[in-house]
């Protein structure tokens, strides 16, 4: 079925002669901006996703000369909550959908080079289920990307599913789905639940250990049997579901007395690989001053993944926290890891207290750092919420997105270079604090899972060009 595709004017960066170090962009945009993803495509192109408040999503694509092709999509209030390009060409997202009035998970994907030309076919999947019950996929809400041993190509989303329970009552479970075949969209996959209303999966990513950089699938996320407590999984990646003595099966639960205060908050959840056999996390967590949950402290914690795959109790290696003043609305957004600076960046938001003022803070760790608490240079543009993170110019530099807070319709990206002061943002100081290793406790609580194939509908549309407008440069 053909659905009408419009278009706006442009928006994103591309940085053809890098002299600079920062430099931001603007866009005035028909629809109000509720959220945005950007990634690279081919050194300097990028392209951004914008979720609208009219229920649709507008991509951006960016070249050398900052020149714009763009469509939006208006397909069922679709929202991408993630999004990866693969081989330079092709964006793959997910997220979810209303599907006959009810929530539906996708995964869609297109080609790049369809819209360099006049035209482009976006092909969508949904009614996913999982779990030997046959529960239906509601969202989709981060995935990674891989080719496993045997170089069959792996799309892993996590999200979640539900159910009905014995009192009439809907329940979700933590769920993932692996998309995988030799070519997208001509194979199946497979779907796995957790059928547990306690747990939640919170991020992904794809993690390597030993001498042979051997890849592992984590995901981390939160356990509310006892009060919010951080737990992980981890995946052979060429079979998620049938790794070695099923140790998918499982959850990993960072070990903290239940009658104490100094539990996790539901303010978002980060991972990601960092050097080889290890794992970062960066979430909010009760302070130890107050049992208020205005009282949070940031949490850097460092995970060994091997001792996660031998089955350990100290998989933790480094703790720290940044203490915080009393804040609101916190949500920790994004945590990316360039190899090639050996630095970690989160990006989080929170409103202070006392000041009463939203911002978006991104703060750059050097990986050596996690042994020893120092200082940390946090930056913040003024008046915009910041949504993602993501690597640039082969991991050299970083990008971020977001979006007026006073002027939603305007959006707006950023490229930053590591370890820099001289920048287009404001800077202050972290002062993180060095805390204990916490152990963990092994819960068996396994995945049902169950087998899919692949139904794609088509989505057609024209491609716009525009311009975007130049905000700030630092050279």
């Amino acid at each position: 079925m053909k659905k009408k595709i419009f278009f706006l004017c442009g928006l994103l960066m591309s940085f053809s002669a890098y002299s600079q170090t920062s430099a931001v962009y603007s866009e005035v945009n028909s629809f109000d901006i509720n959220s945005t993803i950007v990634k690279e495509v081919n050194y300097p192109a990028t392209i951004t996703c914008h979720n609208t408040a009219e229920k649709n999503v507008l991509f951006v694509y960016v070249d050398a000369s900052l020149s714009t092709k763009e469509f939006i999509l208006d397909y069922n209030e679709l929202v991408v909550h993630d999004m990866e390009v693969l081989s330079q060409d092709t964006v793959v997202f997910c997220g979810e959908a209303i599907i006959n009035g009810q929530k539906n998970a996708v995964v869609g994907f297109f080609k790049i080079s369809d819209i360099l030309t006049s035209s482009v076919n976006v092909r969508i999947q949904k009614n996913f289920v999982s779990g030997e019950n046959v529960l239906s996929v509601v969202t989709l809400t981060r995935m990674v990307t891989y080719f496993s041993s045997n170089m069959v190509r792996h799309i892993v989303c996590i999200g979640s599913c539900f159910d009905i329970d014995e009192f009439n009552n809907v329940v979700f479970y933590p769920c993932i789905v692996d998309i995988s075949g030799y070519d997208i969209g001509t194979s199946g996959y497979i779907s796995g639940c957790v059928e547990n209303v306690n747990e939640t999966f919170e991020d992904i990513d794809i993690a390597t250990a030993g001498v042979w950089n051997t890849p592992y699938v984590v995901t981390v996320g939160f356990d509310m049997s006892y009060g919010r407590y951080m737990g992980f999984r981890i995946y052979n990646p060429d079979n998620i579901f049938s790794s070695p003595n099923n140790i998918e099966d499982t959850l990993r639960l960072l070990r903290v007395d239940p009658s104490g205060t100094r539990k996790w908050l539901d303010d978002g959840l980060s991972l990601s690989r960092i050097s080889n056999g290890s794992v970062a996390t960066v979430s909010y967590r009760k302070s130890d001053n107050g049992t208020s949950d205005q009282n949070a402290n940031i949490h850097i914690g460092k995970y060994s993944v091997m001792r996660m795959w031998n089955g350990a109790l100290n998989i933790m290696e480094q703790s720290q926290e940044i203490p915080f003043t009393p804040t609101s609305n916190r949500q920790m957004r994004d945590l990316i890891y360039s190899s090639k600076t050996k630095g970690l960046v989160f990006l989080h938001t929170a409103k202070d207290l006392s000041t009463l003022e939203l911002k978006t803070y991104y703060c750059e760790i050097p990986e050596n750092y996690l042994l020893s608490p120092s200082p940390l240079n946090v930056f913040y543009y003024p008046d915009y919420e910041l949504h993602r993170l993501s690597l640039y110019n082969n991991a050299a530099n970083y990008l971020w997105c977001g979006v007026n807070t006073s002027l939603p319709f305007v959006s707006a990206n950023g490229m930053f270079t590591f370890g820099l002061i001289n920048r287009c943002s404001e800077r202050e100081v972290y002062n993180p604090v060095k805390k204990d290793c916490l152990t963990i406790s092994k819960k068996k609580r396994p995945f049902t899972e169950i087998g899919g194939m692949n139904f794609l509908s088509v989505e057609d549309g024209e491609i716009d060009e525009s311009v975007i407008n130049l905000q700030c440069e630092v050279k």
